[in-house]
């Protein structure tokens, strides 16, 4: 199954969220059991308020799961984690 580049990258700063609200719990956890799913729900938070998620993560964080996101022509589920 092809891995995007970015994505171990992306799981290890992912898997470094040390906050303590229910949306940084939701994605800590949701990286450590699928990567696709933790991607899908930061880019669904991000397109309803992206100064939150820019400040949750950083803007360098939040262009590379976007850029995941963009760049992958394959479903969804598809990436490797």
């Amino acid at each position: 199954m092809p891995t995007h580049p970015l994505c171990p990258s992306v799981k290890d700063r992912l898997l470094r969220l040390k906050g303590n609200s229910i949306l940084e719990i939701a994605i800590y956890n949701s990286t450590r059991t699928h990567l696709p799913d933790a991607i899908k729900l930061i880019v669904s938070c991000y397109e309803d308020n992206p100064g939150m998620m820019q400040e949750l993560l950083g803007a360098a964080l939040i262009a590379d799961i976007l850029r995941i996101n963009t760049d992958s022509s394959e479903p969804a589920g598809a990436y490797a984690d």
